[in-house]
């Protein structure tokens, strides 16, 4: 037997973390990313960070950088695409980063540490399906039409049939290269849903500090303002209407003061 052994690396995940305003990769050294019982990730090329050998089962991902905030979320194996694990994580920007003249978002109170949701309700201010979704609780592809080509990975989504019967949330893991450009969804949906009729709108999420204050600034170069609806999570949370101007920080009160 050799005095030493050939450690074998094997690629688990891999995490590219986004600027969830410019939808440019973070690289600097202050982003960390962390799995409970895991050692810490190699960074490659393009902010890639790469978690090898990890333990059989659900992780925990944990990640921090300056001037976003913190975000937590679960990864299941089973929802990556095999042979090519890999995710984009879009981190928002928080009340202390660097927002340029000219950016629209809002700002406001909600209950403390409560998920505050913004789906945009104007013509126009949505996404179609590029094929019919047909294997409910099965499928964890989808096809959106994008003409303007955008990046959508580590987007979170609203779809909902023409009748506004079934509606449900996902966001996409990562798109596929090809003609197709299907995208891997975090999740099955539960119901079928049509080419025609169907409309996947981007939700926009940000969460109240302790004190219920909130703030969230639409991604760059991408269309903003308009009619909204907003949200906060939990029992008792209010929901209403809003319309937002473009180019300036809007104020929303979903808590009275």
């Amino acid at each position: 037997m050799a005095a030493t052994e050939r450690v074998r690396m094997k690629v688990s995940l891999a995490v590219q973390v986004m600027d969830g305003f410019t939808a440019r990769p973070i690289t600097g050294a202050g982003c960390r990313l962390r799995i409970a019982g895991a050692g810490p990730p190699l960074v490659r090329r393009e902010g890639y960070r790469v978690f090898v050998n990890l333990p059989e089962g659900e992780w925990t991902l944990h990640i921090e950088s300056p001037c976003y905030y913190s975000k937590t979320l679960t990864v299941k194996p089973g929802e990556l695409e095999p042979g090519s694990p890999v995710i984009k994580v879009r981190m928002m920007p928080d009340s202390t980063y660097p927002v340029p003249p000219g950016a629209t978002g809002v700002r406001g109170r909600a209950g403390a540490g409560r998920l505050v949701q913004l789906v945009c309700r104007d013509k126009g201010g949505h996404y179609k399906l590029l094929l019919e979704y047909d294997r409910p609780g099965l499928s964890h592809s989808i096809a959106i039409y994008n003409p303007d080509g955008l990046d959508l990975d580590g987007r979170r989504f609203l779809i909902e049939d023409r009748e506004g019967v079934n509606r449900e949330y996902f966001t996409i893991l990562h798109t596929a290269a090809g003609e197709d450009k299907c995208s891997r969804m975090d999740r099955a949906l539960e119901h079928s849903y049509k080419k025609i009729g169907t409309r996947v709108t981007p939700v926009y999420t940000t969460r109240a500090d302790q004190y219920g204050n909130f703030f969230l600034v639409f991604p760059q170069a991408e269309r903003a303002g308009g009619e909204y609806d907003v949200s906060e999570e939990g029992p008792g949370g209010r929901r209403t209407p809003v319309i937002l101007e473009a180019g300036r920080i809007n104020d929303i009160q979903l808590k009275e003061v």
